[in-house]
Parts: C-alpha cells; sequence; structure tokens
C-alpha cells in the first residue's frame, strides 16, 4: 500500500504551495524578504488541507512553511512567539500521527524543536530540551531514509545548538561540535552541492575558533577548516553572501587571539575586510556585514593603541560601523564593540595627557546597555570590568575594583574556563590588594 504522503489528493495545492516555498527561502539565501512567497504558499497549503485533512505530505509541508515564516524577522514581527511554534508543531505533529514512516514528517518535527530550543534560550528559558526532542526525531527520519543529505544536516543543526548551550554555561561543548561536523560531512558526502550543509560545516569550525580564543588556545586550526569548507560553499553558490560573513568572522577570532598574545593581526583583517567587502557586493546594508566591519575596526584600533600608534583612523571607522548597525537593531553584541572602541578612545586620551573621564562615562554606559539587552552575556560582563580596571587605575578606586570583581565572579560561576575572565580578575585582585 502506498503512504499516503505519496499520493496526496490534490497534488497541484500541495506542489503549488512548495514551489512558493521554494522561492521563499530562495529569497532568504539573497537576503530578500518578500511577503508574497509566504502568503501564496499559506494560501495554496490551506487549500489543500481543506480538501484532504488527512494528507500527511500537506501537514509537513505546512510547518515548513509555518517554520520559514517565524525565520523572517519582517513576517514574525515582535511578541510572544509560541503560539506560532505550536502551530508548527501540530501540523508536523499530525504529520507523524498520519504517517510514521514518513522521513520528511520526522524531519519537520525535529526542526519545529530545533527552532523552539533557540527562541526558549533567547527569552531566558531552557534550550537542552527541546534539541534533545528534535535529535531523536531526526534520528527517526534517518532510520527511514539514512541517505537524506537534509536529514543530515538537521541532526547536526540540533548537536550544534546543543554546544551552544554547553559552551554558555562552561560545559565542554566540543564533543557536541564534533557530533554536529560530522553530520554536516555525511551530508555533503552524499550531496556536494549542499550549500547549506558546507555553510554550517564553516560555522562550526569558527564556533571552535572562538571557543579556542575565548579559552586561550590558538585558534589557527579551526580557522583554517573554517576557510576551506566556507570556499566549498562558495565554489557551489558564490552569491550566498552569509558565508562570506562566517569566514570573516574565523578571521577575526584568530585576529583577536593575536592581538592578545602580541602577534601580528594585518594579515587575519585583511582577510576578514576581504570577506566583508564580498558580502556587501552581493547583499549590500546586510547589519551582520556591518557589525564585523565593526568587529574589524575595534580590533584595529586595540592594535594601534598596543603598537602607541594613535588610533583615531580605526575608531572613526568603528563609530560609522556602529552608527549603520545601531540604525538597523540594537543588540548586546553591538554595544561590547562600541564600549571596546571607548576604552581604546579613553586609554589614548590619557596616554596623550587628555582628560578621559568622559570616554571612561560613555564606556560604561555602552557596557551596562549591553548588559540590559542581554543579561546572560558574558561577553558583556567581561567588557563591563575591563572599564572598571581601568577606572580603577584612573582614579585608584577600591571600589571600581571591586565592581570589576563581582561582574566576573558572575561569568567565571557559570562558565570557569574564559581566559579573558581569569586574567582581568587576577588583574584587579591585585590592584584592589594593593590599595
Amino acid at each position: 500500500m502506498d503512504h499516503p504522503a505519496a499520493r496526496p489528493a490534490h497534488p497541484s495545492f500541495t506542489e503549488a504551495a512548495r514551489t512558493w516555498l521554494k522561492l521563499a527561502e530562495l529569497d532568504s539565501r539573497q537576503g530578500l524578504t518578500r511577503r508574497e512567497p509566504h502568503d501564496r504558499a499559506l494560501e495554496a497549503i490551506d487549500r489543500a488541507l481543506l480538501a484532504d485533512p488527512d494528507d500527511a505530505a500537506a501537514h509537513t509541508t505546512k510547518a515548513r512553511i509555518l517554520l520559514r515564516w517565524y525565520q523572517t524577522p519582517s513576517l514574525r514581527g515582535p511578541g510572544d512567539h509560541r503560539p506560532l511554534f505550536d502551530r508548527i508543531e501540530q501540523a508536523a505533529a499530525r504529520a507523524v500521527e498520519l504517517d510514521a514512516l514518513d522521513a520528511d514528517a520526522w524531519d519537520a518535527l525535529g526542526n519545529a524543536h530545533i527552532a523552539r530550543g533557540s527562541y526558549e534560550i533567547k527569552q531566558g528559558g531552557q534550550g537542552a530540551p527541546w534539541w534533545n526532542r528534535a535529535v531523536d526525531e531526526l534520528g527517526k527520519a534517518l532510520a527511514i531514509r539514512p541517505d537524506d543529505p537534509w536529514a543530515n544536516n538537521d541532526v547536526g543543526v540540533a548537536h550544534r545548538w546543543l554546544a551552544t548551550g554547553l559552551e554558555d554555561t562552561g560545559g565542554d561543548p566540543l564533543p557536541e561540535y564534533g557530533a554536529a561536523l560530522r553530520s554536516y560531512e555525511r551530508a555533503t558526502a552524499i550531496d556536494p552541492a549542499y550549500v547549506f550543509a558546507w555553510s554550517n560545516q564553516a560555522d562550526v569550525h569558527t564556533a571552535i575558533a572562538e571557543y579556542d580564543d575565548a579559552s586561550g588556545r590558538d585558534p589557527r586550526p579551526a580557522v583554517d577548516r573554517a576557510r576551506a569548507a566556507g570556499e566549498r560553499c562558495l565554489a557551489v553558490d558564490p552569491n550566498f553572501y552569509s558565508v562570506l560573513d562566517t569566514l570573516a568572522q574565523a578571521q577575526l577570532a584568530l585576529a583577536h587571539h593575536l592581538i592578545d598574545t602580541g602577534g601580528d593581526p594585518t594579515d587575519a583583517l585583511a582577510r576578514a575586510r576581504g570577506y566583508l567587502d564580498r558580502a556587501e557586493a552581493v547583499h549590500p546594508g546586510h547589519r551582520v556585514t556591518w557589525y564585523f566591519r565593526l568587529v574589524a575596526a575595534a580590533a584595529e584600533a586595540q592594535l594601534r593603541l598596543r603598537e602607541t600608534i594613535d588610533p583615531a583612523p580605526a575608531i572613526a571607522v568603528a563609530r560609522h560601523a556602529l552608527n549603520e548597525v545601531l540604525q538597523r537593531a540594537d543588540s548586546a553584541s553591538a554595544r561590547v564593540e562600541a564600549a571596546r572602541v571607548d576604552l581604546v578612545e579613553a586609554a589614548w586620551a590619557a596616554h596623550a595627557g587628555r582628560g578621559a573621564a568622559a570616554l571612561w562615562a560613555r564606556a560604561r554606559a555602552d557596557a551596562e546597555r549591553a548588559l540590559a539587552l542581554d543579561p546572560q552575556s558574558a561577553d558583556a560582563r567581561i567588557v563591563a570590568a575591563d572599564v572598571h580596571l581601568h577606572m580603577a587605575v584612573a582614579q585608584r578606586s577600591r571600589a571600581e575594583a571591586e565592581l570589576g570583581i563581582s561582574y566576573l565572579d558572575k561569568v567565571l560561576a557559570r562558565n570557569p574556563h574564559l581566559a579573558k575572565a581569569q586574567r582581568l580578575r587576577t588583574a584587579l585582585v591585585g590592584l584592589r590588594d594593593s590599595m
């Protein structure tokens, strides 16, 4: 007997919905946010389900359309998105109920729970229960169809999120990163033209590079692997702009490590800017590209300060990039970079014998804004502690040192492996005890 998914009652409606969904996904890859493909896809799939409410394939397609809707910020809007997630889950769960041997239905359900977990984390909740459910559901899809590149890729996404959760709470994310990579590599072995799986490999290697940098280890091996995977992705689709941002991010992790360890980040910064220029050519004005331009300029300013060279040109570039980012949306990460730029400007003013009090205050305000936007951000607490360290030195203030230590104690209680937090705390304790 044929499975219901193989014989929808109204294939014209379901196929029309899938065609519009593909257009919406293509728009996403190109950085477009047109509403029409989403509206048309939903209209068509609702007509299919009105004709046959027991069409498993149509329920699966509806779950995917609604998930794409959520993944398009301009469509989902503000507010609580849990009702939308409930609709996505209900559609996918109904597909599984109608046909438990439909790998696509299990894949859709797993993707619904991956997205729900990431949403719950952003709301201050728990993501791991949702991601573990997704691993189980995607495992069922792979048991039915082990050579499906999409399901292999998707289980990798679940493992990647589990790794992020572990890293954020001080656990060891490397086993989960490894599981994610194996799944992505399996996907590209099955389909070498699968750009998302190549992009995801670059993303995981970049995450490992940043983890290595934060832990005080050399990120170069992970950066090189990110570059190799990203270039494979671009060989398939030279206009896949998001992977260009990822490759810039990897080079910036290397630049940060080299600045901290006294190395020369010039080549890494040049490569990062090259990738960002390519991303800008494909998708002009994208917020993520501007954010990484801000990160690159902040790193350049830190380098110039270290070399006792006037950082004003790099600071000007950073301020322009920050303005471009904030015109699109405020964020904790952007405010962290702003505070880092403030610190460089204040330090240079102090070096030149000019008053730096207003600049220290500006750095403090940016750090506090970052924490207001994301109270769980380790980077925001670390940069706030760095501000207090500089103010404690400038003012010979034990109270400022104590404030900096309090920020770092919270960071290190959550994740004791952050090398910069450890170094800053040692410096603050030494300063406090010398007063």
